[in-house]
């Protein structure tokens, strides 16, 4: 398995990059909510996996300052297609995350006619959901410049 630029695998990665002039960490976002649905927009795409995240950007305003400050936070919602594999477990209030990252990896699903690319998506834990899966592509859905009111960085 090899780990992936996610602006090489990410369909609509653009919109992230210029609020945060490159791709976000991830490092402590939040899954705010996952949709599941059995099929896409035809029969070869489904299932479907859709995941909201609050994602944001830590700094300092002056360098020594020990007080770490929060902006740009933004809710993204990726659309994942021909999802397989998936382990979801955790899920709880908060579901903070260590980070997002994509592999190379071919799906172990046999039932599934594989075409194209395959990407091992892992949304590391740290205080709540862990979700691993294979999809046969990644799409920005929705991003939306705003601060989820009951979030605890609100």
């Amino acid at each position: 398995m090899e780990f992936l630029n996610p602006t090489h695998v990410v369909t609509g990665h653009e919109r992230l990059t210029e609020i945060f002039g490159c791709w976000p960490s991830f490092h402590d976002s939040e899954v705010i909510s996952i949709r599941l649905e059995r099929r896409g927009r035809d029969q070869w795409e489904g299932p479907v996996a859709y995941v909201s995240v609050h994602v944001f950007e830590g700094y300092r305003e002056a360098e020594r300052s020990a007080e770490v400050k929060w902006r740009n936070h933004t809710i993204v919602t990726f659309r994942f297609a021909t999802v397989v594999d998936m382990s979801l477990n955790g899920f709880n209030q908060q579901n903070a995350i260590q980070d997002l990252t994509f592999e190379t990896e071919p799906p172990q699903n046999r039932d599934i006619t594989w075409v194209g690319p395959a990407y091992r998506v892992n949304f590391r834990a740290s205080f709540g959901v862990g979700i691993s899966f294979v999809c046969r592509s990644v799409d920005l859905d929705t991003v939306e410049r705003t601060c989820p009111e009951e979030s605890v960085y609100a």
